[in-house]
C-alpha cells in the first residue's frame, strides 16, 4: 500500500494502474477507492453489462466513471483529461482488441500487447503502477504491485524503440 500512495502522491497527474486478465482485477478496486482519487475503467461496458452491475459503479457515489476504449482515439482524450485532474486510470494490457500493439517476449514466447497505456503515461507524466490480484483461497485474495514503471520519452531515441522496452518490462513482470 505504501509503494502505491508514494507512486500517487508524488504525482499531481494522476496514475494508470495496468493489469491483466491473471486472477480477478475487480476486488482490488475497494483498496484503490482507499486512496481517495476518482477512479476511471478503461473498458468495453457494453460486452458486460452484469460486469457493471457488480462493480457497482453507479452506487459508489460518483467515484468510478467507465471510459470506453470504442470512442475516438481509443479514449485516449478521456484518459489524459482524467490524469491531468488526479485520477486513477485502471486498465488491462493484455488484450489487444484492435489497437497497436507491441511485440515483446512472454513466457518464453513472442506475444503483442497494446502500447497505448505506455504512449499515455510518457505524454502526461505520469506513472504506471502494475497491478494484480490473485485468489489465493476460497475468500482470500493477494492484492499486489508488480512495480511502479516511469515512461519518459527520452530525445534523440526512438520513440518505437522506447515504447518496446516499456512493454518488455510490463511482459516479464506478467
Amino acid at each position: 500500500y505504501d509503494l502505491i500512495e508514494n507512486a500517487v502522491g508524488e504525482h499531481k497527474k494522476g496514475a494508470i494502474f495496468l493489469t491483466g486478465h491473471v486472477g480477478n482485477w475487480q476486488t482490488s478496486l475497494a483498496l484503490l477507492e482507499k486512496l481517495d482519487k476518482k477512479l476511471y475503467i478503461v473498458m468495453r461496458p457494453e460486452d458486460n453489462p452484469a460486469l457493471i452491475d457488480s462493480l457497482n459503479v453507479t452506487q459508489r457515489g460518483g467515484n468510478v466513471k467507465i471510459i470506453s476504449p470504442e470512442q475516438a482515439l481509443g479514449g485516449a482524450v478521456e484518459i489524459v483529461n482524467a490524469l491531468s485532474q488526479g485520477g486513477l486510470v485502471f486498465m488491462m494490457g493484455d488484450r489487444k482488441y484492435d489497437f497497436n500493439t507491441t511485440e515483446a517476449v512472454f513466457l518464453g514466447d513472442k506475444a503483442k500487447f497494446p502500447h497505448g497505456a505506455f504512449r499515455i503515461a510518457a505524454a502526461a507524466g505520469c506513472p504506471i503502477v502494475v497491478w494484480f490480484s490473485a485468489k489465493i483461497s476460497e475468500r482470500l485474495y493477494d492484492i499486489s504491485t508488480g512495480g511502479v514503471l516511469n515512461p519518459r520519452y527520452e530525445k534523440g531515441k526512438e520513440k518505437g524503440a522506447q515504447i518496446k522496452v516499456w512493454v518488455q518490462e510490463f511482459a516479464s513482470l506478467l
